[in-house]
Order: structure tokens, then C-alpha cells, then sequence
């Protein structure tokens, strides 16, 4: 029982710290979460998480390996698309989908966010504490978790950033192995197999980054082990048949010693690796049937500036620091560093022990490609295959924090040595109780969101029980982070996470938001000139923005063919954003509304049922060749009961 307690750093401070990771998580769940009430439901890209777990509950398949249904119409209705771009973060999606089937409706991807930091937090200590003792053990867990300003910053609109508890602790881990072939204390069984766990582990996170990420780290650590081996040996061959047999020799009896930790972490690869690796394996092959050679890629010169690392966080200073100044393209607060007084303290880590910086060359290698990496002009990131669709070089910006906290261990673990060193500490810690007050009170900022009221929910149960199988919003909102499909989405800043609504009324829809859309998956769309149905109001903010005119006879015509040949409940309609003859007319072409409610930021929205006489109409095979550019004369008689045909092609105008 002592050797436990004693790798732990003693119970009473393991218990001490357990305890002070507990009050801080209930903290940054009041404080920045602000939500465990429900489902995360809000602004921007909030959204699209809800959207994607509830889409795995539709297409996830075990046969037996996991596999997903990726071409369904169940958005771009009645089209269809690949849904192959979406923002996949594997173990969330399956873990927040379990919850979903089994529990409902739920703060599940909240719980999740807090989960992940929880885990870095403790699992940085557990790694640690061993090699380096209780405080800097505990310090590297505090700033990894806690004082990671931009991956928190990232929650909850790019939550795939802001979740990397593996990546982290896989990070933590390639230090160790490394420096344990500096030191020469040798590797262990479980420490091999933990490292493997941890790698396919984090192929659960964030494909197109954080996972990334992950195995970057491993492959640079791997390479300069291979070089530390051969410049021991010099000219001899290192992996001779015998030398190799002494090794397997070694592990085998290491593994002895800690079997349930070997066979553990072997389990855990072995699941991880079903759960994981043939979803990644589809989505790859699916990926690559797309070429995006030529097209839009506005947001792939994204980056910040390597200077950006000296950054203060200060109350003068902004969260952000303008283009103009350094000819760069930051993607959001606080990026391309981790706050100033980290940076010193991992100059003073790099400074204190020359072994220290042997130790660190694989992680320090990795923060120097971050910081030097650009899209167009110094591409270092894409040698490895899993950065091919990276938009935003800036990310890495969630990996530093934890590699300059590993680099100032032999600072915190001196302070008291010298007079300079407590210098150093007190300006640090100066340092960091400002910047982490400056930057908590920018990430503390009220995240407005959507809370579902029973108005909300009547309107979404009205959608639910109605006959057919797919709802159309208009406006509707059809885009890729890319930029492509922008045409499609004139009122984005308002509608981008309406395809959320899937989860609470279960229909088909056209709208959707994708990581990356390519032009051929909004063709259909554009060939049949829905582009020219959005005509929103240029002399108005984004979020104010609305149809500046009424449709005209044939934009009507083309409305009625689409909505009555395919297979529709109804059409959920944005009042805010249309003009007040539009809402006034298709009341009157359709019915009046059955239910109402108010979805931030969206507005005031309407929920029109179908006429059940029109369902006899219904032929989406006409439906998906409705045309706006063809002569559509006569339509209306064409499709419509004469007592719903209104006594003039245009609708009359309101009050």
C-alpha cells in the first residue's frame, strides 16, 4: 500500500489536490460552461454538435465493426450530400450519442467538456509526480487544465479544440519516454503500453487538429529516439537480433510486475482501436473522393504571428491584437500564446538545467513547428498525411500551454535555490494572477444560450407529429466553413445551428453547416437557382439583415412546386427575416401557423403545416428537378386544389 500512496506524492496531498481540481471544475461549470440545465443550443457554430450526435443516432451501424451511413438526405433535402465533413470528434460523438439514446435530452456535451478537463488536470499529476514530485506535478496539471486561455476560449463553438485530454496526457507522456532514455532509468511494460493506449485514444479527438496533434508528437518523439540510440551505439547496429531479445526479455519481465496495468491499457487500446480506427479508415476513404484543389479557400491563410507567444495578457491590451499590426490572420482570442508569465517561467525551466533541455527537444521541436508553420509560405505541418485539411494554422496554439509548462519544471522545482530564482518567481507569479484574471473575464463572457421553453417545445412537437418526413425552413442556411455555399446562407450569423432542430422534431431538413463543403454538394441547389431566392438586405448589419422584397409571381411559382412535390410536414417559418408580405402569403397559400415560439438568435419563428390535400401531389423525383430559371407559367393550377390556388399569383399585401 506504501508504494501506491508514495507514486501519488502521499495521499493527504494527492487528496488535497484532488479536492482543489474539484472546487475549480465547479467554478469553470458556473463560470464559463454556465449550462448544465440542457442541451447545448445557442449561437453560432454551438449548434452543430447537437446535429451530428443526433445524426449517429440515425446512421451508426455495427456490422460488427462500427460504421456510419454518410450519404442521406436527411439534410440538403430532397437532394442529399455526404456528411463526411462534418466536425468529427469521435469518442464525443459516440460517448454524447450513448447518453443521448439511453438518458435523452441532456447537458451531455457540457459534462463531457468538464470531463475533459477534469482529466487533464489529474492525469498530468499522476504522470508526473513520480519523475518530478508533488508541485511541479501539480503545476503542470493546473496550467494544462486550467490556464489553457485559448483551448477554453474555444468551448463552446469549436469544442473539438477545446477537448484534448489525450493529446495532452499522449504529450506528457512522449517527455517521459524521452527522458528516461536520457537518464538511462529504462522504459517499463506499463509505460509503453500506456503510451500506445493513450495514441489510439486520441484518435477519438478532433480529426482534422487535436488528433493531429497527438500523433505528431509521437512521431517526433519516436524519430529522436531512434537518432539518441544510434548516436549511443555510433556505428553499431542497435537493433541487433540479440540486443532486441534482451529488450523483449526486459519488457516481459516488467510486464510481470504490473500485470493489471498492462493488461488494462491493453484493453483499452483494443477498444479504442474498434471504436476508432475503421470510422477513421471510412471517413478517410470518403474524404479523398473529394478534390478541393480548386476551390474557395479563403480561411486556409489563417495563422498567428510566431511573435505572438510574448503576448501579455493585460487589461490594456486586447484579446486580440489587430491584423494590421502584424500582417497576420488570428482566428480568436488569445492565439499563438499561452500568456506571458508561462513563457518566462519555461525560459527560466530551459535555463536551469542543461540535462532539462536534452529532455525536452521532441516537445520543443513540435512547439517550433506550431509557431513557423503558414499554409501558403512555410507548410511544415503538412509532411504528415493527417494535416491534408487543416484551415486554421493557429490551432496548435492548444498544445503549448502543456509543452511550456513541461518546460519550466526544473524552475518551480528550484525556486527556492537561488535569490534570481525567486525573482523570477515573483514576477511570474505577478504575472499570472493578472493575465488570468484578464483573460477569465473574457471568457466568462454570458454565452446567451437557447433554452428550450414550452413554446419551444409545443413548436417542435407540432413538427414532430405532422405527416411527412422532411420540414422546410425558410430561409434556409446551407454553408461550409470553407466559405462555399456562402450564397445559400444569406442570414448565417442568425441560422448557422438551425439544423440542431433536428433532434427535438426528428424530420428531415435542407439546411446544414459542414467543416468543409465542396461545390458539387450545393450544385443542385444552385442549378436550380435557389440563390436567386435569397435577396437579403445589404444596407443592414449581418444579424439585422432580412429579405428586402417580396417574392415575385414566379419566385412564388417555384416556392409552391418545390414545397408540394416533396415530401414536407410543413414549412417552419423565420418571420424576422422575411419581408411581412412573404409571411403574410404563404399563410394564405398554405395555412395559417399552428404554433410559435422564439429561437435566439433567429427570432420569432412560425410553424406552417402542409394542406393535407397536397400530399397526394407529392413526387420527389419532379421534386428534385423544380427549376426556378424553366417557364414555370401556370404552375400553381398545375400543382394546387383550386381552394387553395389564392385569387392572384401574387400573394395580396399585409395590413
Amino acid at each position: 500500500m506504501k508504494r501506491p500512496l508514495h507514486n501519488l506524492g502521499g495521499i493527504r496531498f494527492f487528496l488535497g489536490y484532488l479536492s482543489f481540481v474539484g472546487v475549480l471544475l465547479a467554478l469553470f461549470a458556473f463560470f464559463v460552461v454556465q449550462n448544465l440545465n440542457g442541451p447545448l443550443l445557442g449561437p453560432n457554430d454551438y449548434n452543430q454538435f447537437l446535429n451530428q450526435i443526433y445524426s449517429l443516432t440515425q446512421n451508426l451501424r455495427f456490422d460488427p465493426f462500427p460504421r456510419i451511413e454518410l450519404h442521406t438526405d436527411e439534410t440538403l433535402y430532397p437532394f442529399g450530400t455526404s456528411h463526411v465533413f462534418r466536425d468529427w470528434s469521435l469518442e464525443r460523438d459516440l460517448i454524447t450519442t450513448a447518453f443521448l439514446k439511453v438518458f435523452g435530452v441532456g447537458p451531455w456535451l457540457q459534462l463531457y467538456y468538464l470531463f475533459s478537463v477534469g482529466v487533464i488536470a489529474i492525469g498530468c499529476y499522476v504522470l508526473l509526480v513520480r519523475d518530478h514530485g508533488r508541485i511541479p506535478a501539480a503545476w503542470v496539471g493546473f496550467v494544462a487544465s486550467f490556464l489553457n486561455f485559448y483551448a477554453i476560449a474555444k468551448f463552446p463553438g469549436h469544442m473539438s479544440i477545446a477537448v484534448l485530454h489525450w493529446t495532452t496526457l499522449g504529450i506528457v507522456t512522449d517527455y517521459l519516454i524521452f527522458r528516461r532514455l536520457i537518464i538511462g532509468s529504462g522504459w517499463s511494460a506499463r509505460l509503453l503500453m500506456l503510451r500506445l493506449a493513450l495514441l489510439f485514444l486520441a484518435l477519438g479527438q478532433g480529426i482534422a487538429y487535436v488528433a493531429g496533434y497527438a500523433l505528431t508528437s509521437f512521431c517526433i518523439m519516436a524519430f529522436f529516439v531512434v537518432i539518441v540510440s544510434w548516436w549511443r551505439n555510433r556505428r553499431l547496429w542497435p537493433w541487433t537480433r540479440k540486443r532486441c531479445g534482451e529488450w523483449l526479455s526486459y519488457l516481459s519481465t516488467s510486464a510481470r510486475k504490473t500485470p493489471r496495468s498492462v493488461i488494462l491499457f491493453f484493453l483499452v487500446s483494443a477498444l479504442a482501436f474498434y471504436f476508432f480506427v475503421p470510422l477513421l479508415l471510412q471517413i478517410t476513404i470518403e474524404v479523398r473522393s473529394f478534390d478541393f484543389h480548386d476551390v474557395n479557400k479563403k480561411d486556409i491563410v489563417r495563422y498567428g504571428h510566431p511573435i505572438r507567444i510574448l503576448s501579455p495578457i493585460l487589461p490594456f491590451t486586447p484579446p486580440m491584437a489587430k491584423e494590421s499590426l502584424l500582417g497576420d490572420r488570428p482566428e480568436g482570442y488569445f492565439e499563438g500564446g499561452g500568456g506571458l508569465f508561462l513563457f518566462i517561467a519555461a525560459v527560466a525551466g530551459f535555463v536551469c538545467s542543461r540535462r532539462h533541455r536534452l529532455m525536452m527537444i521532441p516537445a520543443l521541436t513540435l512547439l517550433v513547428m506550431g509557431l513557423s508553420y503558414h499554409p501558403d509560405h512555410f507548410p511544415i505541418l503538412r509532411v504528415f498525411p493527417w494535416f491534408g485539411f487543416s484551415r486554421v494554422a493557429g490551432r496548435t496554439t492548444a498544445i503549448y500551454p502543456v509543452i511550456l509548462a513541461l518546460t519550466s519544471i526544473p524552475f518551480i522545482a528550484a525556486v527556492w535555490r537561488t535569490r534570481a530564482l525567486r525573482y523570477t518567481l515573483l514576477v511570474c507569479a505577478s504575472l499570472m494572477v493578472v493575465e488570468s484574471t484578464v483573460a477569465y473575464s473574457r471568457l466568462t463572457y454570458p454565452k446567451n444560450y437557447l433554452v428550450p421553453d414550452d413554446r419551444f417545445h409545443a413548436l417542435m412537437e407540432e413538427v414532430r407529429k405532422s405527416p411527412g418526413e422532411a420540414l422546410l425552413d425558410w430561409p434556409f442556411c446551407i454553408t461550409g466553413g470553407n466559405g462555399t455555399g456562402s450564397t445559400l446562407a444569406s442570414y448565417y450569423p442568425v441560422q448557422s445551428g438551425i439544423n440542431a432542430l433536428r433532434l427535438f422534431h426528428e424530420k428531415k431538413i435542407v439546411s446544414d453547416y459542414l467543416g468543409r463543403l465542396h461545390p458539387r454538394q450545393t450544385k443542385p441547389f444552385i442549378d436550380a437557382g435557389w440563390e436567386e431566392m435569397f435577396f437579403p438586405d445589404r444596407s443592414r448589419e449581418a444579424k439585422e439583415r432580412c429579405q428586402e422584397r417580396d417574392f415575385d409571381p414566379k419566385e412564388w411559382s417555384f416556392m409552391d412546386r418545390f414545397f408540394t412535390l416533396n415530401d414536407f410536414c410543413g414549412i417552419l417559418v423565420y418571420v424576422d427575416l422575411l419581408h411581412p408580405e412573404t409571411v403574410t402569403g404563404l399563410a394564405e397559400r398554405y395555412g395559417k401557423p399552428v404554433a410559435e415560439a422564439n429561437i435566439y438568435p433567429a427570432g420569432r419563428v412560425q410553424f406552417i403545416r402542409k394542406p393535407r390535400d397536397l400530399f397526394r401531389l407529392v413526387d420527389k423525383k419532379k421534386g428534385r428537378e423544380v427549376s426556378l430559371r424553366r417557364d414555370e407559367r401556370s404552375v400553381v393550377s398545375q400543382v394546387m386544389p383550386p381552394n387553395l390556388i389564392p385569387t392572384s399569383t401574387n400573394p395580396p399585401t399585409s395590413n
